[in-house]
């Protein structure tokens, strides 16, 4: 907290919000189906919806680092489907993402226009990701899942001649 406290950004929004960590849910109808959503943000200022993400990589904290987590991580999806869930009862003109690096405490903050393309790309992800919940909840087909259980085998070459486990 002290770090966060020490970067001016930071401190603006932490120390300005109006709220903090609060969840919000709601009933959405995609599609068909209509699906209960819920959501915990960390913190609104203004109408900048934040979102704290501690940071534990092997790279020093910088804004390149920041922005690659971002992408990787798929936090702009997150922060997309924040904002589907609370519908209108908040109205969001920014995100913002406060990073804090675990092991020296360094501070980056990175903030998205709510119709950048980062935050366009985060809603279109959101909203991709609830469709396909919708549909698989609708049809009771879940993507990935095994309809029964499945015997595991071990592959055919890391089997020795004799049926035993190979030693390399």
């Amino acid at each position: 907290r002290i770090a966060i406290l020490d970067h001016d950004d930071a401190r603006h929004l932490l120390e300005d919000a109006s709220m903090l960590e609060r969840v919000f849910q709601r009933s959405q109808r995609i599609g068909a189906s209509v699906i209960e959503t819920k959501a915990k943000i960390d913190g609104l200022t203004g109408r900048c919806l934040w979102d704290l993400k501690s940071y534990g990589g092997r790279n020093p904290l910088t804004v390149h680092v920041a922005n690659n987590e971002i992408g990787h991580r798929n936090y702009h999806g997150q922060l997309g489907y924040y904002e589907s869930v609370m519908g209108r009862a908040v109205e969001v003109e920014s995100y913002a993402w406060i990073f804090v690096s675990k092991e020296d405490l360094d501070v980056v903050v990175l903030e998205a226009d709510a119709g950048s393309d980062t935050m366009v790309a985060g809603q279109e992800m959101a909203e991709g990701a609830l469709a396909k919940y919708a549909e698989c909840a609708a049809s009771g087909g879940w993507p990935g899942v095994a309809p029964a259980k499945v015997v595991a085998e071990l592959p055919g070459w890391m089997l020795a001649d004799d049926g035993d486990v190979a030693d390399d």
